[in-house]
């Protein structure tokens, strides 16, 4: 007898596909809202240079050709912000099926996907134009791999390379290879994480490192040797090293005596020595030391010799380069912010293509198609409004800063591994903490989107709280207790069917 036409809904499948159909609809509201995307000022850069051939790789290369197949084949953004929403809607579903595996239940973690895309501060990021979106999405693939891969262990079945297991870390490879190719700064997150699962999940090393290894090797080999290759132009000397003369400005306005005559020769043929220790004191952000009167065409030029006096300062003085890493990375381990400069949330970005101006894009190939069109005005005022009450100062701290979500991550993790005694489940902190320790070693400023991934994970790790309701130690025979049930109907050690 042939089977029903919904006998390919299998129990196992319910959960996600549930949570794939509620997130998905979801999204969809927020990209009807704000039809055809919204926008930021890099949103325009990157319409710039794929339209007019001016392909660059200071933002994501990837990134851009996504968009570029947008605009050729629909001519317009609609098509790849829409893309964005099927996208983070899988990745959301995934992480649910994975934290099944690993015990915790459906009803725990499927509310907690659905809050993440309805929420102003996740359902409104995912239909913008950035490179940050498809950024975050890469993380969460990636952690739900992480979280399979751990269950495997907790359960016992570490040396079983049947063919779940291969997706698994093939799945955690292309994760982590599309944090190296959204962001050029992904790759210090792969080595972090990388480095922590290797540590973290014994039985199974050699495969995380070669899925990790792998993805930074190739991230490596197509952004610094094959897009040059295709003609895609490398940043200048001076806006990758502007890291580097900001430590400088905070040193020299903190510290001139520290300074030698050669020393403020070379700074002064720069910029004046005012301009180092006024804009460029600011240790908040990097960019107020790059703009006039530096003269950033000679930085580029003598970039090897300022790059020496940056050691040379950091050798005199490392506090004081410590100090303006951590003030300029105040978003990704400050609770609410030392300074009222820089919001916790994404207020500028809640802009309209008009607001930039006609004359930033009307004159660029594709700009006539980039005018706001929400599908329904209803939806637009309904979901500006719920954006605009998000930002209330004493909302934002809790609301939209990624650090904040990023420690409750880290307690509930640790909480857990303690509870059930598996210094395994420390694996779950590897991506948090890979994405905090980058933004803190390098960042322009403290702006919310170097932390929204963090935000995405801070919130999806909630859930692991339910395991500690269902403390049955999970032996490495892969018993458990009876009390401890999966979502499926399998014990949270046992050797579930993958």
């Amino acid at each position: 007898m042939p089977a029903g036409p919904r006998s390919w809904i299998t129990p196992r499948r319910r959960l996600p596909l549930a949570v794939y159909a509620a997130c998905q609809l979801l999204l969809l509201g927020w990209w009807a809202a704000f039809h055809p995307g919204r926008i930021t000022g890099d949103s325009l850069t990157y319409l710039y240079e794929v339209s007019t051939s001016h392909w660059r790789s200071d933002h994501s290369v990837l990134y851009d050709a996504l968009l570029w197949i947008s605009l050729q084949l629909t001519g317009g953004i609609a098509a790849l912000t829409l893309a964005q929403t099927v996208a983070m809607a899988a990745a959301l579903a995934y992480v649910c099926t994975a934290l099944r595996d690993l015990g915790v239940r459906g009803r725990w973690s499927a509310p907690v996907a659905v809050l993440v895309a309805g929420a102003p501060m996740t359902g409104s990021f995912t239909v913008f134009v950035w490179k940050d979106v498809a950024y975050t999405i890469a993380v969460l693939v990636a952690f739900g791999a992480v979280v399979q891969l751990t269950a495997r262990r907790l359960r016992g079945r570490r040396d079983r390379r049947d063919a779940s297991f291969a997706r698994q870390v093939t799945v955690l490879g292309l994760g982590l290879l599309g944090v190296g190719l959204f962001r050029n700064n992904g790759f210090p997150v792969i080595l972090a994480a990388g480095v922590l699962l290797v540590v973290l999940l014994p039985g199974m090393r050699r495969w995380t490192a070669t899925a990790a290894g792998a993805a930074l090797a190739l991230s490596l080999l197509l952004n610094n040797l094959l897009y040059p290759a295709l003609g895609v132009q490398q940043p200048r000397a001076d806006e990758v090293y502007a890291f580097n003369y900001a430590d400088i400005g905070v040193a020299y306005a903190r510290r001139p005596d520290t300074f030698t005559p050669a020393d403020l020769r070379l700074m002064a043929g720069v910029a004046p020595l005012a301009h180092w220790r006024g804009p460029g004191g600011d240790c908040h952000v990097a960019d107020s030391i790059m703009h006039q009167p530096m003269d950033r065409v000679k930085a580029g030029r003598e970039n090897g010799q300022l790059l020496a006096l940056w050691f040379r300062v950091l050798r005199r003085t490392p506090s004081l380069i410590a100090d303006a890493r951590l003030c300029r990375a105040d978003i990704a381990w400050s609770f609410t912010g030392h300074t009222g400069l820089y919001a916790a949330s994404n207020h500028s970005t809640l802009a309209s293509w008009a607001g930039f101006g006609e004359s930033s894009y009307r004159q660029l190939p594709f700009g006539g198609s980039l005018r706001d069109d929400p599908l329904s005005t209803r939806l637009n005022r309904t979901a500006t409004t719920a954006y605009t009450w998000t930002q209330a100062p004493k909302r934002q701290p809790f609301l939209w800063r990624g650090a904040n979500w990023t420690y409750a991550g880290y307690l509930v993790v640790l909480l857990v591994a303690l509870r059930r005694r598996r210094y395994e489940l420390l694996a779950l902190a590897a991506l948090p903490i890979g994405l905090q320790l980058t933004v803190i070693a390098a960042n322009p400023s403290p702006l919310w989107r170097y932390m929204a991934a963090s935000l995405f994970l801070g919130f999806l790790t909630v859930p692991v709280l339910a395991l500690l309701a269902t403390p049955g130690r999970t032996g490495r025979t892969g018993r458990t207790s009876r009390n401890s049930r999966t979502a499926d109907g399998a014990g949270a050690g046992s050797p579930v069917r993958d």
